[in-house]
């Protein structure tokens, strides 16, 4: 109480944070450290032990959170897969291009966003198009549901250009949605093989781009 009566607010509590935080902490870290190793070493070649030695904690910690290196792989896709969408939400930007510029100026910056989060770390292509599909029918699954999303939200974009007026009235949005994220796709394989680099990467996109120029805008 204060010295007229009234309630004084809390003070924050000092001390370690609580429980269930603490367990939270520690399988976010236990998921971060398997996405590291599985894109360094790849899902088969990793091990539980490769996730537990890089982290410093005993082996027995990783199973008190996971059943085992499969159930954490489905974590690690969800991880790698809401970190490429963070990339390129944030790229794509706030407001809705207003003309076919626009357009071509977010697609721009998402293709460049992508493709050099892609070269900073190729195993991510290795183990979201090629692994992930190779472990089980129902993760092969999720992974084509995340395709679909992808075309989703392309096809979205395209159907507000033609509502603008400024994309041609008669594309196939769902047809092409997929194809315009799939042409990122070769460059995303030749990472694999070593990192492209910024020149390659643009010149790359800027084929991409030409075709975007010269097939979908009104004329």
């Amino acid at each position: 109480m204060t010295a007229e009566g009234s309630t004084a607010p809390d003070r924050p509590k000092r001390g370690r944070p609580p429980r269930a935080e603490l367990a939270a902490q520690r399988r976010r870290e236990l998921i971060e450290t398997a996405y590291a190793v599985f894109i360094e070493k790849g899902y088969t070649a990793a091990g539980v032990s490769d996730i537990t030695d890089r982290l410093g904690v005993a082996t027995g910690t990783f199973y008190r959170y996971f059943d085992s290196k499969r159930d954490m792989l489905d974590h690690v896709i969800d991880f790698g897969i809401e970190k490429m969408f963070d990339v390129a939400r944030e790229a794509w930007g706030d407001g809705p291009p207003e003309d076919f510029e626009g357009f071509l100026t977010h697609v721009r910056a998402v293709g460049e966003a992508v493709l050099r989060a892609v070269d900073e770390e190729p195993g991510m292509v290795r183990m979201l198009m090629f692994e992930g599909t190779a472990v089980d029918a129902e993760l092969t699954a999720r992974l084509l549901a995340v395709n679909e999303a992808l075309a989703a939200g392309t096809a979205a974009a395209l159907e507000l250009g033609m509502a603008r007026g400024y994309l041609r009235a008669d594309i196939d949005t769902h047809t092409l949605g997929r194809a315009i994220y799939m042409m990122l796709t070769p460059s995303m394989v030749d990472m694999m093989s070593g990192p492209l680099g910024p020149e390659a990467r643009a010149h790359n996109l800027d084929a991409i781009l030409d075709l975007l120029l010269n097939g979908l805008r009104k004329r």
